[in-house]
């Protein structure tokens, strides 16, 4: 026998509850959190609802993109508890960079480090690799398949 108080969570996905789980995200809770509410589908019947949907691993993917700006901002809230002084400097800048390497993590396009190398001249202009291959001497640097290289 059940409980009274028991109550049957989804199994059924529906764009209402998706758009609620969304939403939670969004506003700064994980996926975790989320699903220990008994309103809520588990954790693995979420993820196997989005393993074989497309549009709704986009939803979730968004959310989660939009949870790393939450967090961006929650920054803000840690400096005015700074300068109020319910919190420390010390206790402040621990606080903050665990933010931000949460933000990085959920949205690392804007709040992550840049891995991507950028080949530039003097003056910031892109160097273009054809004009680069172009101004190299194949015969002088030995390279296979210049004349030299074939005796």
């Amino acid at each position: 026998m059940l409980p009274e108080d028991y109550q049957e969570r989804p199994k059924e996905c529906t764009q209402e509850l998706i758009e609620a789980i969304c939403t939670k995200i969004i506003e700064g809770a994980s996926i975790r959190s989320v699903c220990l509410d008994r309103n809520m589908p588990s954790i693995t019947r979420f993820y196997q609802w989005i393993e074989f949907d497309e549009n709704l691993q986009k939803q979730y993917a968004r959310a989660c993109e939009a949870r790393g700006h939450y967090k961006f901002e929650q920054i803000d809230e840690v400096v005015k508890d700074m300068r109020a002084g319910t919190v420390d400097a010390a206790q402040a800048r621990v606080e903050i960079e665990a933010v931000k390497w949460q933000a990085a993590k959920l949205n690392p396009k804007k709040y992550g480090d840049s891995t991507q190398i950028k080949h530039a001249d003097a003056n910031g202009n892109n160097l273009q690799f054809s004009g680069i291959l172009g101004a190299l001497d194949g015969r002088s640097a030995g390279l296979p398949g210049t004349e030299e290289s074939a005796e």
